[in-house]
């Protein structure tokens, strides 16, 4: 809604609107404002709510209060048909004999006087709710924590570091200061993690180690030279034999977006993707491919011939050289996993006007919406991902700690 709020204040400068041809009109010095949108799934159903941005949005000057709303939705975000008019102060809507299973869309269109604007579009998938278990009840963290492949380790970020804790002897195994991004491989318990340094106000990585949690040993994988690399996502490769790596690198007072492969046996780096010369802009979190020759990486793909950005999820193939949208659209947050037979890509994304959990089959390239947060205690905004066989795994936030959880697919 910030985005929104800020295009408002930009229309109000200008002062011009568009109607429903899409011709630009003159705009009195007024504005007025939009209600932001969540879609709350149910089954068969979905309840829109509408919340005035007012209390906790800054503007330059009080907007005004706009007349009525028209509420649009269908299945079809490119088509949608008006549902009713409301009156402003309207705060929930239901939408009912929905199908399950299928993606809808909504906007509210927002009026006063002949003028209006567009609120954002939301989207929701309805279904019947599933079940999120604790995996291990009662053991609550009270640091952001991940679980090792086989939940023998847990490691928490605490600031300014990292500790790894035994929960089988109930033990500190290992208590790193000064280190950050704690990144558990696939089929071994080990721990790539980014060793920090401080430079006035700013935190650079240091050197890139990986821990060994069944043998009690650590190895520098990368000492990095800061003033040339910043390190901005890392993950094991698909058989842990290997770390990919995302930098941002200073090369004659010109950046160059890379990814590098470091085997951990020979400590070679390797350059597999120039993302400069794609016109590709990565956002930092990566996950690698299933296939062990691709790397899931979300971020902006600038195309010819209109250099329009396109935001999503990509799979990028470091053998081809190729980049491949999988999830089109921006709003992704948390971490995102390919399940162990390559079927379903797990992921985060704020569609519904909040952060949910979403399924996207590699296949038919569906999406399903799996979560729906109002009303629970849970926090997916920085979830992390792992599979278990069929069952989907979350490091989660819920109940001011963190655990395990498990959906069962």
């Amino acid at each position: 809604m910030r985005y929104l709020s800020a295009l408002l204040l930009l229309l109000t400068v200008i002062s011009c609107t568009k109607d429903s041809n899409n011709n630009v009109e003159p705009l009195n010095s007024s504005f007025f404002w939009v209600p932001d949108l969540i879609a709350d799934r149910g089954d068969q159903k979905v309840d829109l709510v509408l919340r005035d941005p007012r209390p906790y949005t800054s503007y330059s000057s009080e907007p005004a209060t706009p007349d009525h709303f028209e509420v649009y939705f269908g299945t079809d975000s490119s088509s949608l048909k008006l549902f009713k008019n409301v009156k402003v102060g309207t705060d929930r809507i239901t939408l009912s004999k929905l199908n399950n299973n299928v993606p809808y869309y909504f906007f509210v269109k927002t009026f006063k006087g002949t003028k209006f604007y567009n609120s954002d579009t939301v989207s929701a998938v309805p279904s019947a709710p599933l079940e999120i278990t604790e995996v291990f009840p009662g053991e609550m963290l009270q640091d952001p924590s991940k679980f090792s492949f086989n939940n023998t380790f847990v490691a928490s970020q605490i600031n300014p570091g990292i500790k790894v804790r035994n929960r089988t002897t109930n033990s500190e195994v290992k208590n790193e200061s000064n280190a950050s991004a704690p990144n558990w491989a696939h089929l071994v318990n080990k721990l790539a993690f980014y060793k920090t340094i401080k430079e006035g106000n700013t935190v650079f990585t240091d050197k890139i180690m990986v821990y060994d949690a069944d043998a009690n040993t650590e190895v520098l994988v990368w000492d990095v030279d800061h003033k040339e690399y910043a390190v901005s996502g890392m993950a094991f490769s698909a058989d842990d034999k290997a770390l990919l790596i995302n930098t941002l690198e200073k090369r004659a007072d010109k950046a160059f977006m890379n990814m590098w492969k470091i085997d951990l046996t020979t400590k070679v780096k390797t350059s597999i993707a120039d993302f400069g010369a794609l016109n590709f802009h990565p956002t930092g979190r990566i996950s690698a491919g299933i296939d062990g020759k691709s790397v899931l990486i979300d971020g902006d793909y600038n195309l010819p011939p209109t250099w329009r950005k396109r935001g999503g999820i990509y799979r990028y193939n470091f053998e081809t050289k190729q980049l491949q949208q999988l999830i089109n659209g921006r709003g992704h947050g948390g971490s995102f996993a390919e399940s162990p037979d390559g079927a379903h890509i797990a992921f985060v994304s704020n569609w519904t006007g909040k952060d949910e959990v979403w399924l996207y089959n590699t296949t038919t390239k569906g999406l399903k919406q799996l979560t729906n947060s109002s009303g629970q205690p849970f926090y997916y905004t920085n979830a992390d991902f792992k599979w278990g066989g069929t069952d989907l795994l979350i490091n989660l936030y819920s109940n001011n700690s963190h655990s395990l959880y498990k959906i069962k697919l």
